[in-house]
């Protein structure tokens, strides 16, 4: 999980694109593929 949450992380703190908005769903695509897989790794309680 904590994998999953630095990836879409340190893509945003990169993006133009993600870094405009205000909630991460709003992001690029591949922005919110990674808010997507950490949000199911959080759910599951995977490490």
């Amino acid at each position: 999980m904590l994998r999953a949450y630095r990836l879409w992380f340190e893509h945003a703190r990169r993006c133009d694109g993600c870094k405009q908005v205000k909630r991460a769903q709003d992001g690029c695509e591949d922005g919110r593929t990674l808010w997507g897989t950490y949000r199911l790794a959080r759910i599951e309680g995977t490490p």
